[in-house]
């Protein structure tokens, strides 16, 4: 067994760790990032190192983080891939302000990735501050990039590091302007508590893959981050984002109030949906502005109407890591926005970024209806389903029905309808005493088209496994009434 260290190489590209005062008399002077040279010479820990090899790269020019962005993702991303078998891991020397972004964005572009990768800085430069972060911050790094020479487990994961917390980056979100402790992870615990002992959680960390290491290094920038407010329908932001002959984003991240509400005024929502169907089209994906909690769309009327013109549910990403999901799914041209594509990688978890995934699986029949002279229509099992869990992990599996309308029995009275899995065409429905049977609903009538939705959950993790075909078949429970509809898919939400 080849035992050898490979040591840890350092990726320098500026920031506050490596920033000193403009005029050296006057340490009151605004800071500015040295170049690496300067910068190796004043850190004695890099040139004497830690006990095993050091290697060094840095960006072509060094840059305060405000300054870094996506052609200097991909150019951290060519190092790590140019050098990828011959280091244990690798820290990334970067300033604050965008070290969230750089971390999430490597999370999607190093694909299959088996070793650490440690992005770090400070708030402090020990470059000329005798009290500083940056010193125990880089020291800390080196030791989570080498696991080989402290013992620690391998984390297969892009990080940050800092102060007392090793987080997922893509699950962190700056919390601090000045404080040592200047990052959080809201939504996902701390990979690792960071004391006189480097204490990591290995229940939270990724498994090695499987697969080969590779690297994504297009990405589309035409993406905007837009923000609603109450106001926005009125003050002509959408006009402007989503109507404009000067520009026309391909993508877009909306921060929607809550579990992923935003205003109903109809002017306002018909912006998004030209954008969103019409030819350019733009891609949305739906986040939160909460730091706890998730999307969930389809959850209150007003979210309703995303669904029905194609937003994507972010489910408890953070802006960020939405953001640069979106410019890496977006350049990739072997994904489209249908079943198999963009909108399937956008909403399942593909780097620890998210707590659940939504799988969509559309099914491919023509509108149709129910009624007295037509009770019944199966839904054929035409494909697998997809996705790899087990039957815990199925938070919610629901059939709906887009472009919907509901005709009750009378006025005001609620239509019946029983759903069955897998209930060939020749079968006779036997009730709720059938295994096959997933439940009776009461769906009230509707004014206007909208999606009817089914909660099928408890017969899909009775019946059905990952990559099993499965149908599902609409009876009419009432004597009279109709329930029309324009397409249909399966949506299963899953526990990451």
């Amino acid at each position: 067994m080849n035992t050898e260290n490979k040591g840890v190489l350092v990726i320098y590209t500026g920031g506050t760790i490596g920033s000193m005062p403009k005029d050296p008399n006057d340490t009151a002077s605004p800071q500015v990032v040295v170049d690496w040279n300067d910068f190796l010479d004043r850190t004695s820990v890099l040139k004497e190192g830690l006990g095993y090899r050091l290697g060094f790269a840095k960006l072509s020019v060094a840059l305060d983080s405000c300054d870094i962005g996506p052609e200097h993702w991909t150019e951290m991303a060519e190092i790590i891939e140019n050098n990828y078998d011959d280091y244990e891991g690798f820290v990334i020397l970067h300033g604050t302000d965008t070290m969230v972004y750089t971390a999430s964005a490597l999370s999607f572009m190093l694909a299959n990735l088996a070793k650490p990768v440690v992005l770090t800085g400070s708030q402090r430069t020990h470059l000329f501050q005798a009290r500083n972060d940056g010193l125990q911050n880089t020291i800390t790094s080196l030791s989570i990039a080498n696991p080989k020479a402290t013992g620690i487990p391998v984390i297969p994961e892009v990080m940050i590091c800092f102060g007392t917390d090793l987080l997922r980056g893509n699950r962190s979100k700056k919390k601090d302007a000045n404080g040592y402790i200047a990052y959080e992870s809201p939504k996902y615990p701390n990979l690792a508590k960071i004391g006189a002992n480097i204490e990591v959680n290995e229940a939270r960390i990724l498994p090695i893959p499987d697969g080969a290491f590779f690297v994504r290094k297009n990405l589309e920038l035409n993406v905007i981050d837009f923000n609603v407010f109450p106001g926005v329908v009125h003050n002509g932001v959408a006009d402007l984002l989503f109507d404009s002959k000067s520009f026309t984003p391909k993508g877009a991240v909306v921060r929607a109030y809550g579990a992923g509400n935003i205003p109903t005024d109809e002017k306002f929502l018909a912006r998004l949906a030209n954008a969103s169907q019409n030819d350019p089209k733009v891609t949305m994906i739906n986040v939160t502005q909460c730091t706890q909690g998730r999307v969930e769309l389809g959850l209150y009327e007003t979210s309703n109407k995303l669904l029905a013109f194609g937003m994507v549910s972010g489910t408890d990403l953070t802006p960020e890591a939405a953001m640069v999901k979106l410019m890496v799914g977006l350049a990739d041209e072997d994904l489209q926005y249908d079943q198999v594509g963009l909108r399937n990688f956008l909403q399942t978890n593909q780097a620890g970024e998210q707590s659940t995934s939504i799988y969509e699986m559309p099914f491919p029949t023509p509108a149709a209806n129910l009624s007295s002279g037509k009770p019944r229509f199966r839904f054929p099992a035409d494909r697998d389903l997809p996705g790899t869990w087990e039957p815990s992990e199925l938070e919610g599996v629901q059939l709906r029905l887009y472009g919907a309308k509901v005709t009750g029995p009378a006025e005001d009275e609620a239509l019946e309808i029983d759903v069955y899995a897998n209930l060939s065409s020749n079968e006779e429905p036997s009730g709720p005493e059938s295994t096959k049977f997933a439940g009776r609903f009461r769906k009230a009538p509707t004014a206007d088209a909208s999606i009817i939705s089914f909660d099928v959950t408890a017969a899909t993790r009775r019946l059905f496994r990952p990559g099993q075909r499965s149908s599902f078949s609409l009876i009419l429970a009432s004597e009279k009434g109709d329930l029309e509809w324009q397409r249909a898919e399966l949506g299963l939400f899953v526990k990451e």
